[in-house]
């Protein structure tokens, strides 16, 4: 790859505090309700439709990987499995396991009972045991409110005893079954609200958005002359062209900045951080440190200070207050806008990394804190963007090796 098509991005993340949200259990629609099908970007109603039923036969998946994440648990606790004394990681990712399963079919009667049992079983283990017994208690509430035969399933689950199970799970199954089998007599359990003990659930639910998505920007190859606007309208018309682009459960947000601040705003920051990163590569290199990954990440330790060209140029300080500014628009627009006292609490970082012909890349991660995070990419190969998403429904922050 040549010198020119270097790939340069500078990645932003903004911190702040979000305010709960509390949210009523809604009856099916399945042209938008489910949690990210009308984040999709599908324009046609029955494409929704049909990704609706996918979730529905994805979520059983997550619900059984949740099983098995106990029962690896339960092998660390028996001294079976010896990776770890402690449960807490294995049992950490089974709730997340069951989260991404309600996500995915939030009005599924089977998906509520399958959350219900596995979290009886992590509730078994968990040092949260009693806290955990009530969520499942919920959980098996909320499946039988959507269909009242499934106290009767319950109840034969709660009774059945299974080979080599573990004693503890079979205590808190019959103390479930107990409970479920009041409910003949004395009702189900109201479950109005799920915003207390599911709140990240009842907060996707809330902000869902019915109306679809737009498209991506397209990528200009005749880009106007942005010279005589000054650089604060220049912001200000980037800001109000963003646009949301579902995906999964995620809502993505993204402009064409070239279209407002003109090309040679960012061949101006490319050239600074390519000229910077080839000296301290070289310099790197010469010290014995040979893989690319380890340079950019020694890279981004080494750039926050002594860095005269890029953060006393007008480029940057351009930068800065638009990417700021996106960040909160970005909140604002999917459904988290901030108070003037969150404002004044958010903190912004960002960092230059640049992946040139020697290869390198930057992992699958998170950024843990964050409101908002964005990547914005000052030169790249022709035709390419180099980022990838997937989809984060039940993987727990854990997984995050960054």
């Amino acid at each position: 790859m040549a010198a020119a098509a270097a790939s340069v991005r500078v990645l932003v993340g903004l911190c702040c505090l979000s305010a709960g949200r509390s949210v009523q259990d809604r009856q099916p629609d399945w042209s938008c309700n489910a949690a990210g099908v009308a984040r999709a970007g599908f324009r046609d109603r029955e494409a929704v439709r049909w990704l609706n039923e996918e979730n529905a036969r994805r979520a059983p998946y997550y619900i059984e990987q949740a099983k098995r994440m106990y029962e690896k648990g339960l092998r660390q606790v028996k001294r079976i499995d010896k990776t770890n004394e402690d449960p807490f990681i294995a049992l950490y990712d089974a709730q997340h396991q069951v989260l991404g399963a309600l996500d995915l079919a939030p009005d599924n009667v089977s998906t509520w009972l399958g959350a219900g049992q596995a979290t009886a079983m992590i509730a078994s283990l968990s040092e949260d045991g009693r806290d955990l017994k009530q969520k499942a208690l919920r959980m098996l509430a909320k499946a039988c409110h959507l269909d009242e035969k499934s106290i009767d399933d319950v109840r034969d689950w709660a009774k059945r005893k299974v080979n080599d199970e573990d004693e503890r799970f079979t205590k808190m199954k019959r103390a479930i079954g107990k409970k479920v089998s009041a409910w003949k007599k004395d009702g189900i359990p109201e479950v109005q609200s799920m915003q207390d003990f599911l709140p990240v659930l009842a907060e996707r639910q809330q902000s869902e958005v019915c109306a679809q998505g737009a498209s991506l920007p397209k990528l200009e190859k005749d880009i106007p002359d942005s010279s005589a606007i000054a650089p604060k309208d220049q912001v200000k018309r980037a800001i109000a062209s963003m646009t949301v682009q579902p995906i999964f459960p995620t809502l993505i947000t993204s402009v064409n900045v070239a279209q407002h601040f003109g090309k040679g705003f960012a061949d101006k920051l490319a050239e600074i951080a390519i000229t910077k990163y080839r000296a301290f590569s070289a310099e790197r290199k010469r010290g014995g440190q040979t893989d690319p990954n380890d340079i950019n990440d020694a890279f981004f330790n080494a750039q926050n200070h002594n860095w005269p060209e890029l953060h006393n140029s007008n480029e940057y300080a351009q930068l800065r207050t638009f990417l700021k500014e996106a960040l909160i628009e970005h909140a604002s627009k999917t459904g988290y806008p901030l108070s003037k006292k969150d404002l004044e609490k958010t903190h912004l970082s960002m960092w230059a990394a640049v992946y040139l012909e020697d290869g390198g890349r930057h992992g699958y991660h998170v950024h843990q804190s964050s409101l908002s995070s964005c990547v914005f990419y000052a030169k790249a190969p022709p035709g390419k963007t180099p980022i990838m998403f997937v989809d984060p429904r039940g993987a727990p922050p854990t997984h995050d090796y960054e």
